[in-house]
């Protein structure tokens, strides 16, 4: 009886010893499992900081980029600007070159065709294509109807005016059309 009381005895406090020891093993392992957790949320933030670094990094590049090709634009599009003042201005020079050489003025010259109304006739200057149509399709028309010139005349004249491209549509006209003004204007 002793001996099975004793062997109770034992075996309770093995129990007992066993229990604890589980209960001991049981926080050990919940105490890893809390470090393992909060190394695996520390290293998710570790790794989302630099992921957040990395894709501000990346929007700086392309906002730089951005720039880089924003201020070549501007300045393809000044240059660009620059170059066509440079030919408004050439082609400004052109016309005073020609115009102070006489070859642009509208002078009195003998009548191409009968006189219907006086004695002076104003003469078109030639039409190289390089000025604006519209300018010269209105002075010439003033100077037509200043002369009383009939749309033959208009036709005849207009024709012998016209220089180097502006006289390329000549050729898509056969020779009737040339006294035809208004196939030619």
């Amino acid at each position: 009886e002793k001996l099975k009381q004793h062997q109770y005895e034992a075996v309770v406090n093995l129990e007992e010893k066993l229990k604890h020891h589980q209960e001991d093993l049981e926080q050990k392992l919940k105490r890893h499992q809390d470090e393992a957790v909060a190394d695996l949320k520390s290293g998710q933030e570790l790794v989302m900081t630099r992921l957040e670094e990395q894709k501000q990094a990346v929007s700086q590049a392309l906002e730089d980029q951005d720039q880089r090709i924003s201020a070549i634009e501007t300045q393809d599009f000044e240059e660009q600007l620059h170059q066509a003042k440079d030919q408004v201005k050439e082609m400004i020079r052109e016309e005073l070159r020609e115009l102070s050489a006489g070859e642009r003025s509208l002078t009195a010259a003998a009548p191409a065709f009968p006189d219907r109304h006086s004695g002076v006739v104003a003469k078109p200057y030639p039409y190289n294509g390089k000025t604006s149509w519209d300018i010269y399709y209105m002075q010439f028309e003033n100077i037509a109807r200043m002369n009383n010139w009939s749309n033959e005349e208009k036709a005849c004249v207009l024709t012998s005016m016209l220089r180097d491209s502006a006289a390329a549509i000549l050729e898509n006209l056969c020779s009737s059309d040339l006294r035809d003004y208004d196939k030619i204007t």
